[in-house]
């Protein structure tokens, strides 16, 4: 039986009876980390936190960028410092702090972790999703990663709902099983790559 594991953020992701290897978008204070330790004892883990006041909870490599369509582009980042999970490239608000911080590409930083594959990817950069959710990346994935948790703020500005629905347009086109959570809250979701996992024979226990 398929363990399906919530994390206390919320992520859904199954868990393996193997080694894996951990891409982390959006790394904050490392809740996503701990719940992965809880559930593999063996794990390789590549963190992305353009805050740097946030370190590695664990074993984690943190790479302090923000992850972006371009690698090498300085660009603004909005501190939240009353609510750092908030924190972000595209949505501020009259408290946010401003700092720069350099860009990194999902392909830059695949090639960077040195990972041949991965496990499991973690997307929650808070606007940041449809940056790098193209039809390009998303066929780069489709190659070698096997699960994609993704946090979608388009419940923040309902004018990124269209950019939602092309993303999952384009998973689903690469063969990615598509899972959402609950009837009313679509943000968080979780797509199953067909290639590598047997969806028809999934029994899921939690």
């Amino acid at each position: 039986m398929t363990k399906l594991i919530e994390s206390p953020d919320n992520h859904h992701f199954i868990r393996f009876n193997k080694k894996i290897n951990v891409i982390d978008l959006g790394y904050h204070e490392g809740s996503f980390e701990t719940c992965i330790k809880e559930n593999h004892t063996l794990y390789e883990y590549i963190g992305v936190e353009a805050n740097s006041a946030f370190k590695s909870k664990h074993k984690a490599k943190i790479f302090n960028y923000c992850i972006s369509d371009k690698s090498n582009e300085i660009v603004n980042f909005y501190l939240n410092e009353e609510n750092t999970m908030a924190s972000s490239q595209v949505f501020k608000n009259e408290k946010s702090k401003l700092i720069q911080v350099k860009t990194i590409s999902l392909k830059d930083l695949y090639n960077s972790s040195e990972f041949k594959f991965v496990e499991i990817l973690k997307i929650d950069v808070e606007g940041s999703e449809f940056k790098i959710l193209n039809q390009d990346n998303i066929k780069f994935l489709a190659e070698n990663t096997s699960q994609v948790i993704v946090e979608f703020d388009d419940w923040i500005d309902k004018k990124l709902e269209p950019d939602k629905i092309k993303v999952i347009k384009w998973f689903k086109e690469n063969n990615f099983f598509y899972i959402r959570f609950s009837y009313f809250d679509s943000s968080k979701v979780l797509f199953l790559n067909r290639k590598f996992i047997k969806i028809g024979i999934l029994l899921f226990s939690y």
